[in-house]
């Protein structure tokens, strides 16, 4: 009481009022942070799904090339048709999954990037083993690139998505 006696009751009401204001910042801060929370386990989530269908749509594309160039015969203008799409798909899959690392802080996205650009450049192999029209080339580097993409899936895919698995609870 002896402070309330030093203060006029207009001083008071200006402190109840900055106090309840106070606490309606801190409030409104909690609430936003859980709104930006669960707008990231939100985007987590959609991005989880994105990532699982752009698996399952990457390794039909390759299943199909590998068996496609498995034949002596194999017709080179249909799989150069398949190689240039599962280039151009495989550019924007690795985009979406780089912008969900960069969105989730995964910590070992450099790791991960490099592997990016390593697939890349088995795929432009790929490439040119068809424009050459060497059959047995396009064979070769179609099953280590798959390979290759089994071994990314666990040691690095994986990895990504439990990370997000983490943030999302």
């Amino acid at each position: 009481m002896r402070g309330q006696a030093s203060c006029s009751c207009a001083s008071w009401d200006i402190l109840r009022r900055c106090t309840r204001y106070l606490l309606t910042i801190e409030e409104l801060s909690f609430g936003m942070e859980r709104t930006r929370q669960a707008d990231l386990k939100d985007k987590l989530a959609i991005a989880h799904a994105i990532m699982d269908a752009d698996h399952q749509r990457c390794n039909r594309l390759v299943l199909q090339i590998i068996e496609l160039s498995s034949h002596p015969a194999m017709r080179f203008e249909i799989v150069g048709e398949l190689v240039r799409e599962l280039q151009l798909y495989a550019l924007s899959h690795y985009a979406r999954e780089e912008s969900f690392m960069e969105i989730s802080g995964f910590p070992e996205a450099a790791d991960h990037k490099r592997e990016h650009a390593l697939q890349l450049e088995e795929i432009a192999q790929i490439a040119a083993a068809v424009v050459e029209r060497d059959q047995p080339a396009v064979s070769r580097l179609m099953h280590a690139l798959f390979a290759n993409w089994i071994k990314h899936r666990d040691e690095h895919d994986n990895k990504l998505s439990e990370f997000i698995d983490t943030l999302e609870r």
